[in-house]
């Protein structure tokens, strides 16, 4: 199923509504989760904020059912967030897109951490040599710039994240390993 962006904002808020009413009825449908980051101690601002793993066409299959978490720094944020979801209508009218550092209006997107995701395979690959490669040696040593990434100790730089991409299914099918197999390949310089 493809949204359109007008589309994808529609079904968002719906499932969103209909989530808070659900809460407010029964205490169900929305979780909280407060944040700890040290961008906080930096003097940043989290702005309160909803958050689902499931796909907008995940949502729209099952949009009466959805749960979302509330990820909040502090009381006041939690209840601003609630406060705002209480205003929230089904039917957005949104012109433009803006971001404000401290800013009160609701903000509503769809993103992935691009730095966290590449930790997070990265983490997998490694852990899948440690797994099927016995005679690789998976330590700090052999894999010093990849361990450092992983625990954070090290950020990537933009053109490493240039050189990483998308896959798509059909292309790889020829490293395939059988139907209901999973396969990775690391490749370096």
């Amino acid at each position: 199923m493809t949204f359109l962006p007008a589309d994808a904002t529609r079904v968002l808020f719906k499932a969103v509504s209909r989530c808070f009413a659900k809460w407010c009825k029964t205490g169900k449908g929305l979780n909280f989760e407060r944040i700890q980051s040290d961008v906080i101690r930096d003097g940043y601002r989290l702005a309160p904020r909803i958050f689902t793993q499931h796909t907008i066409g995940e949502i729209a299959r099952n949009i009466n059912k959805q749960s979302f978490i509330i990820r909040y720094v502090s009381t006041e944020d939690k209840q601003f967030a609630l406060n705002s979801l209480s205003k929230l209508e089904a039917g957005p009218k949104l012109n433009n897109w803006s971001q404000q550092r401290g800013s009160y209006s609701p903000t509503i997107c769809y993103f992935f951490d691009i730095a966290e995701t590449l930790r997070a395979l990265m983490k997998i690959g490694l852990n899948l040599i440690a797994a099927y490669s016995p005679k690789t040696p998976v330590d700090y040593q052999a894999f010093a710039s990849a361990i450092r990434i992983i625990r954070g100790e090290m950020q990537m730089r933009p053109a490493a994240f240039r050189g990483n991409g998308f896959v798509h299914a059909e292309d790889i099918q020829c490293i395939k390993a059988g139907d209901r197999d999973h396969s990775f390949r690391l490749m370096h310089a």
